[in-house]
């Protein structure tokens, strides 16, 4: 008797041990993650939820944060800085009530849009800018000696001859102003050769009450109010004192003035800045201009002497405003939403600025720009890119066809964070890990700003204003969840999978739940849920229903790691 011939049905197993991370697109790998929430690449390939984050006290108005050797920040009005004794916040300035932009130059911490600085070392603050403004004062201008070595001025001894002929019978060291020549020239009388020896250079001491208070030498000033109109100019500051200040300039005799003198030293409105090889430089979309500040001083735009210090100004002609700058690879990037400009160059005489038409930085999005690591990153018009000085690339594919805008971002060891809103006015904190090539989603932070301190990244959330770290131990417990694509739906023949199998591990006091959902159905229908009081390790068989496609949700609280999700595949009948 022959009884019937059963055959054994065909079973095959499939792995997952790395978990890649987020990817918000249509079709996805079964290790990647269609949604997620607070989950982190620390651990990988581990399947894990970030650290929990340090919070700080609340900023009332934030303006921004800095960090130079420690914090700074402004709050409404107030310049603050952490650089007291033992780390006391004090009160090291007022600036204006509006968003900052931080620079550091040197011991310099510069301030923008208000075009102040704070010293780090002295603690000294002040203004960029400096006006003197005479009303009534006596103003004298006299002509001067000033000795370049010494750097010490002397009034001339004896009165210097006024004629368009020289003089007769001369004695040595006589000082003739020869009126012949354009422009006057003053010549001295050398016995010796006997002959007139023209003087290089002439000064004038311009003196009225409190003139030179906030001035240096070497400092570019523009004069007006003069009633000597060859004194309306711009001029470079030979000397300086309380009283007087000393200028090149040649007058016949010594006059005076009663008030109605001023005496500016400027720095052009800009709207994106940067530090690049010792020198300021900025930009401005209004007067379509890029600037930089004399060698090693940010106080001085205006010195045009024909050396190598020299200030620097430039017109753009490329349409657009500017939207970002930042120095990389020890050259200055000038960014449009469409346009990048490049400084080549050590000194004005051959500085050159090149112009690519690449994806700039997308408008509203300057505080995008970070370097991680070697790379330059940003928020273009099409999502986030990567710069190495010549081309960029995109890097955001993973974030899918949502479109963001608004970006702030910041690099913190080999990753890159970034907080953008979406179309629908929500804001989202990614993360990007250079290293590993993959992002990750954490909240809805909106990050005003961020300050690395090298061993942690600060930032100030709009929704309380607290400044908050990325790593720190007093957040309270925080949920998290990680959402898979759609599974099973490349299976051929028929093919499903009749068993999963997980392998995780829970730490004390920790809660994770697992939920399923099928083919085209709305609803998560949860298959395990569980609570530990203690760290523990999980295998979990679970077994779906049939279907063409499902997506598991795992969600939890509290620190927990998946290392494996196991699938038992089984072939199918054809019906």
């Amino acid at each position: 008797m022959r009884l019937p011939f059963l055959q054994e049905i065909q079973t095959s197993r499939d792995m997952i041990q790395e978990f890649r991370g987020y990817n918000h697109n249509e079709v996805i790998k079964e290790n990647e993650f269609y949604y997620m929430h607070n989950m982190s690449s620390s651990r990988y390939p581990v399947l894990s939820p970030r650290c929990k984050r340090g919070i700080g006290d609340a900023i009332t108005k934030p303006n921004g944060i800095f960090y130079k050797e420690c914090l700074y920040w402004v709050d409404g009005v107030s310049f603050y800085g952490n650089d007291g004794v033992n780390g006391e916040t004090m009160l090291r300035g007022t600036v204006q009530d509006s968003p900052k932009t931080f620079v550091s130059m040197g011991a310099l911490v510069l301030i923008w849009p208000d075009k102040k600085f704070y010293n780090t070392v002295t603690h000294l603050f002040g203004d960029l800018e400096k006006t003197w403004q005479a009303e009534q004062a006596n103003i004298s201008y006299t002509l001067v000696n000033w000795d370049p070595e010494t750097k010490t001025v002397t009034e001339f001894a004896d009165e210097y001859i006024v004629s368009d002929t020289a003089p007769a019978e001369p004695e040595d060291s006589d000082i003739w102003l020869d009126l012949s020549t354009v422009p006057n020239t003053f010549k001295k009388w050398s016995a010796s050769s006997k002959m007139w020896i023209p003087i290089a250079s002439s000064y004038v001491k311009i003196e009225a009450n409190g003139i030179g208070v906030g001035f240096s030498r070497g400092d570019s000033v523009d004069i007006s109010g003069s009633t000597n109109e060859y004194f309306n100019n711009t001029f470079v500051l030979v000397d300086v004192a309380e009283n007087y200040i000393v200028v090149v300039g040649l007058i016949e005799k010594a006059s005076s003035q009663n008030g109605g003198l001023i005496v500016r030293r400027s720095v052009p409105d800009m709207d994106f800045i940067t530090e690049c090889d010792n020198r300021l430089w900025g930009c401005s979309s209004a007067n379509h201009e890029i600037y930089a500040c004399k060698l090693g001083d940010p106080f001085n735009w205006n010195c045009f002497e024909g050396i190598s210090t020299d200030s620097y100004s430039a017109t753009i002609g490329s349409d657009g405003d500017f939207t970002g700058a930042a120095t990389y690879m020890g050259y200055v990037f000038f960014f449009k939403e469409h346009c990048v400009h490049k400084i080549f160059g050590n000194k004005p005489s051959n500085f050159q600025i090149t112009s690519s038409a690449l994806r700039g930085v997308q408008k509203g999005s300057e505080k995008s720009l970070a370097i991680v690591n070697e790379t330059l990153y940003y928020k273009s018009q099409n999502g986030i890119v990567a710069f190495d000085g010549s081309m960029p690339a995109n890097v955001s594919d993973a974030l899918g066809y949502e479109k963001y805008c608004d970006a702030v971002a910041a690099a913190f060891g080999d990753k890159y964070y970034v907080s953008m809103k979406d179309e629908l006015g929500n804001w989202h904190m990614f993360v990007y890990d250079e290293m590993r090539r993959m992002w990750h989603r954490e909240d809805n932070t909106h990050a005003m700003d961020f300050a690395n301190t090298g061993d942690n990244l600060y930032f100030v959330n709009a929704a309380d204003n607290k400044l908050y770290t990325v790593k720190g131990n007093n957040e309270t417990v925080f949920e998290w969840f990680a959402e898979t694509g759609d599974l099973a739906q490349s299976m051929p023949d028929n093919k499903y999978v009749s068993k999963i199998i997980l392998r995780m591990e829970l730490s004390s006091n920790s809660q994770v739940s697992i939920a399923l959902r099928y083919d085209s159905d709305c609803e998560w229908q949860q298959v395990f849920m569980t609570c530990t009081p203690k760290k523990q390790s999980f295998t979990l068989p679970i077994i779906p229903h049939r279907c063409d496609r499902f997506n598991i949700r795992f969600a939890g609280k509290g620190d927990s790691k998946i290392f494996s999700i196991s699938k038992v595949i089984e072939q199918g009948s054809e019906l």
